[in-house]
């Protein structure tokens, strides 16, 4: 299984994330989409090549949908031999040609 790495900006998504969940959903949905959250990272640290590659962007990098009914955000990430590296993590509604590395 891979080395899983994220990002400042990865690390700033999710803390955004956190506190729209917990500010529009209660405290008590923060734990279940979090779990989700990690669930889906296990998944992509297993099987790395289960995300998509996204036109416009490096070759290396990919994305995978978490998609509703609780959430729907694009995990864009990259990999190679050892490390699963998440580089964003956005809500699919936003404008995805907008975004930093």
């Amino acid at each position: 299984m891979l080395k899983l790495s994220l990002t400042q900006q990865a690390r700033s998504d999710l803390a955004d994330i956190q506190a729209f969940t917990i500010e529009r959903f209660g405290l008590e949905q923060w734990p279940i989409y979090q779990k989700r959250i990690n669930d889906a990272l296990l998944r992509l640290r297993s099987s790395p090549m289960i995300g998509k590659q996204v036109e416009g962007l490096p070759a290396t990098y990919r994305r995978y949908h978490l998609g509703r009914p609780k959430g729907a955000h694009l995990v864009y990430y990259k990999t190679d031999a050892s490390e699963l590296l998440i580089l964003r993590v956005v809500h699919d509604s936003r404008d995805q040609s907008g975004i930093t590395w």
